[in-house]
């Protein structure tokens, strides 16, 4: 019984904070015409858009990260472990702070979305290729030395 009160807390507390709101989010989500959704067009533009982005950045990310891994983990150069641990402060941050970093300098903030194209094209494609590219380089190579 001891021990069913130590997890009494953290399990209420999970139930609480994570499984009462999800079943909300699914019961809300679910009821009325949900599956009318899935079957407009913009939600089929969504969809198919997402799939296309996430193939392209990840290739993307596969292209740099790969060779790149190999570069930094497998040769030695002046400013090796420099680099190697600007690749790994994107890993320790916050994915959100990461993503502001990389969007800031091209971003104008007098604007919610962005409307040039060029703008677009960098936060769909290579943002989230350069978000993943310290992961790339680190799962390519096994463990580092």
């Amino acid at each position: 019984m001891k021990r069913f009160g130590l997890w009494a807390g953290p399990l209420l507390f999970v139930a609480v904070l994570f499984y009462w709101p999800l079943a909300n989010i699914l019961g809300l989500g679910f009821s009325g015409e949900w599956f009318k959704t899935y079957l407009e067009p913009q939600t089929g533009s969504a969809i198919w858009f997402t799939f296309w982005q996430a193939i392209v950045s990840t290739a993307i990310c596969l292209l740099i990260g790969i060779p790149g891994a190999y570069v930094l983990y497998r040769k030695s150069f002046a400013g090796q472990k420099v680099l190697r641990a600007l690749i790994t402060v994107p890993l320790v941050l916050p994915s959100i702070v990461v993503a502001i970093i990389f969007a800031a300098p091209s971003m104008d903030f007098n604007d919610t979305l962005p409307t040039n194209p060029s703008q677009t094209i960098k936060s769909t494609l290579i943002f989230p290729a350069l978000m993943e590219l310290p992961s790339t380089c680190w799962w390519s190579v096994g463990q580092p030395r």
